[in-house]
């Protein structure tokens, strides 16, 4: 249960920046597609470098892919949570904010953070059981 706890906080934690990495290599597919369809068919026949950019197109296609799945696994699991609990997520893994600045903005004792803290993990994680396979 801890490696799929440590999964869906991974999922939360690097989900910014999984959605800027989404921009960044998208940008790179245009413009190595762009570069690609420059080539005509005669030089791309005998071009490695062509070759190469078709590689390296499939190669960012599937990182993209990868990236797209763990932001829309996120994004469902984030349904799943009260308002109460988004704000905590929020609070954590996008303000990076240290457990005793939101135990001190939610008005919570420590204990009682780590309690719905873990609490909602275990929801998640018994919702994420009911779908791992469409997301291996």
């Amino acid at each position: 249960m801890d490696t799929k706890k440590e999964i869906i906080e991974s999922l939360f934690a690097d989900y910014n920046d999984n959605l800027e990495m989404v921009d960044i290599i998208t940008n790179q597919l245009l413009l190595l597609e762009a570069e690609s369809n420059i080539l005509s068919e005669t030089q791309a026949s005998y071009s490695t470098d062509y070759k190469n950019d078709l590689e390296m197109l499939a190669n960012l296609r599937e990182q993209k892919r990868r990236l797209q799945q763990k932001i829309y696994l996120r994004d469902i699991l984030f349904i799943q949570l009260n308002d109460f609990e988004k704000t905590i997520i929020g609070m954590r893994y996008m303000d990076k904010l240290p457990v005793y600045e939101i135990i001190k903005n939610l008005f919570i004792s420590q204990s009682n953070y780590y309690r719905k803290y873990n609490k909602m993990y275990d929801k998640l994680v018994k919702f994420y059981d009911s779908f791992e396979e469409l997301f291996l």
